[in-house]
């Protein structure tokens, strides 16, 4: 056979094999996340010599801009071609001038989790391929669908959910929403060390294909941006946002609008409430008490200021502020400060803070210009717009919650530093129980611990006074004499015996009127006729079983309302049956068993005789009733017909 001519050995050879899902690098991978008939406009930065610069691009001119600029970071969200007045100025456009702000965001195109894993002990120690195992092992923990494609950042993870492009603002405009399930997925990576920081709908990550360089222990390392999951291309899959939606959120929207209203409702009868008490104190011309302390923004900022120091030195000590955390410190000191300092001392108070965050000078005032510009506003006098509210203050405005979030706040280090503004809410909810229950002490008002206990010993001391014979109306009395007209009820008294009898029988306390039913044992027997006056259905029994007879375990806890004398006379009685289909027994007594039982205790539970009937305490009576006579319950015809009724 003849070999190759250099014609066919000059020829390409091509391949037909799956696309792996790592070949898509810089311009491929750009024009995944913005496919060509992208209307909106991706941001890029790309390095020239020292400086970092920007464009943008819209869908068609993807793949020209990548290949011309190179550049490290993208958006996956798009923007609107809004620039700049200056740029407008000198006829700029959105390739040169682009504007990255929330505001000026067109739509809405993936969710993503930046995953710093390795500042994790737990995690630090795996590879980034190693990682994605437990990624997707917790993906199917938490029930979330798995994500599109997994990018190693270099040194950590980039998991991104692709979903179908929606408007951020209009009629349809999904950015709160968007924002919420960014909020939700993210929070199942707490442990795993997402980079809350990297939530923002204006985010940009990495470029698959870049370089990433950095240091460990020492030794700068530079590695390359690349898809790590899946393994091929076409494996790649964009979700519908709704789909999305459904599996990460635990409500759906006509649930959340309706707990919405529910509150909005709640918020307006309050607000009512205090009107009319405010309404009914300037009627009666009451004068308000004077505040003892006044609440400005200077002292709220002074205590926000104060409680950052109080962290900031517990958690760096000295040492400068690692990678990754810089910005987020140094902004949320300098907004602070903005508030109590005048411009002057607020750049050089940003000069001080560098070092302290790992920044030079330089670059901390670089970071920090808008937040600079905004004081120098301010100290002029002037004010801006914000959300169709006229006069507001330029600064920006210190958000306790998110520094708590963004800078790890936990209930411990909050009570150990003695912070008073940034504390999560758990501790927030705690100390404002702490302050009502000691304006409820300072008003007279009693600890309801105090008066559990205080009326558990009253009942201790009224079931003995009712083993002596004295009625609920004499201890009603007595409790009037004693603790004042609000605790001499009688309703505070049964409740008070109430309460002293389940916790002598160690069960819980049952609600009047609703008394708990704890298990009880089903015993079949076959007497001649079958039960009667029951108001509730039995179920689970077998058809043929005509009777059913409790166990020795009590059936309530509470009084049972039905009143029955247990006879020694072996003729059967007549049982009279009421409207409600309860029978009810006011036989005469057996003055034999008058002189002996008047008042007994058994088991633990009290039997009362009230002159002409037996008051039943408890439906395991039967039992302890017949014991006392020496008699099996067959042998007694009124315990009997008792049975019948249960």
């Amino acid at each position: 056979m003849p070999g190759p001519s250099d014609t066919d050995a000059a020829a390409p050879i091509f391949e037909l094999r799956r696309l792996n899902a790592s070949e898509l690098v810089w311009s491929a991978y750009a024009s995944l996340l913005h496919p060509a008939d992208a209307e909106g406009v991706s941001i890029y930065a790309y390095q020239e010599g020292d400086r970092t610069l920007r464009t943008g691009a819209k869908g068609a001119e993807v793949v020209a801009t990548v290949r011309g600029y190179k550049p490290r970071f993208v958006t996956l969200n798009a923007f609107r071609e809004t620039v700049p007045g200056w740029a407008r100025k000198k006829n700029l456009t959105y390739t040169t001038a682009p504007i990255s702000a929330e505001w000026n965001l067109a739509t809405l195109n993936s969710v993503w989790v930046e995953l710093d894993f390795y500042k994790k002990p737990r995690w630090r120690h795996l590879a980034p391929e190693l990682m994605v195992h437990f990624v997707l092992e917790r993906c199917e923990e938490r029930g979330l669908p798995q994500p599109s494609l997994i990018v190693c950042s270099g040194r950590g993870l980039y998991l991104l959910w692709l979903h179908d492009r929606l408007p951020a603002y209009g009629k349809h405009g999904a950015l709160s929403v968007w924002k919420a399930l960014q909020k939700a997925i993210n929070d199942n990576f707490i442990d795993m060390g997402r980079d809350i920081a990297a939530m923002s709908a204006t985010t940009n990550l990495r470029v698959a294909g870049s370089k990433n360089t950095f240091t460990v222990d020492g030794v700068k390392v530079s590695e390359t941006v690349r898809i790590v999951w899946p393994t091929f291309a076409d494996q790649i899959e964009r979700y519908s946002f709704s789909r999305l939606k459904a599996e990460c959120f635990t409500y759906t929207a006509d649930e959340v609008k309706a707990f919405r209203a529910a509150k909005a409702e709640e918020r307006a009868a309050r607000k009512a409430v205090r009107e009319a008490k405010r309404a009914a104190a300037v009627a009666t011309r009451e004068p308000p008490k004077a505040r003892s302390f006044k609440l400005t923004r200077a002292t709220f900022q002074r205590a926000v200021m104060a409680d950052l120091e109080r962290l900031f030195d517990d958690t760096f000590d000295g040492r400068p502020v690692p990678e990754g955390q810089r910005d987020i410190w140094l902004y949320h000191l300098t907004t602070a400060a903005a508030w109590l300092l005048d411009p002057a001392a607020l750049r050089e108070e940003v000069k001080r803070l560098a070092p302290l965050c790992g920044l030079s000078p330089r670059r901390a005032l670089t970071l920090m210009g808008s937040v600079l510009r905004n004081a120098d506003r301010a100290a002029k006098g002037q004010t801006r717009t914000h959300k169709g509210r006229a006069g507001c203050d330029y600064r920006y405005r210190t958000n306790p919650r998110r520094m708590v979030e963004e800078l790890g706040v936990t209930v411990e280090k909050a009570v150990r530093l003695d912070m008073r503004v940034l504390v999560p809410r758990a501790l927030k909810a705690t100390r404002m129980a702490q302050r009502a229950e000691a304006y409820r002490r300072s008003r007279g008002a009693e600890s309801r611990r105090d008066q559990q206990a205080e009326r558990l010993a009253y009942g201790k001391y009224a079931l003995e006074r009712r083993k002596a014979g004295v009625s609920v109306d004499e201890l009603a009395f007595e409790a009037r004499a004693k603790y004042g007209p609000k605790k001499g009820s009688k309703s505070w008294v049964e409740k008070a015996m109430r309460e002293a009898r389940a916790v002598a029988l160690g069960t819980p306390k049952a609600k009047p009127g609703r008394p708990r039913k704890p298990p009880v044992e089903l015993v079949a027997v076959a007497p001649e006729k079958k039960p009667h006056g029951s108001s509730r259905s039995m179920t689970g029994l077998d058809k043929d079983v005509p009777a059913v007879v409790a166990c020795e375990a009590p059936a309530y806890d509470g009084d049972v309302h039905s009143e029955h004398l247990t006879m020694t006379d072996t003729t059967p009685a007549e049982v009279p049956e009421t409207s409600a289909g309860v029978s009810v027994w006011h036989d005469e007594p057996d003055e034999l068993f008058l002189g002996q039982f008047k008042q007994s205790l058994v088991d633990g539970l009290w039997r009362e005789y009230r002159v002409s009937h037996w008051a039943v305490v408890d439906a395991a009576m039967v039992e302890g009733f017949a014991s006392l006579l020496g008699l099996r319950p067959e042998e007694t015809p009124g315990s009997l017909a008792w049975l019948k009724t249960l």
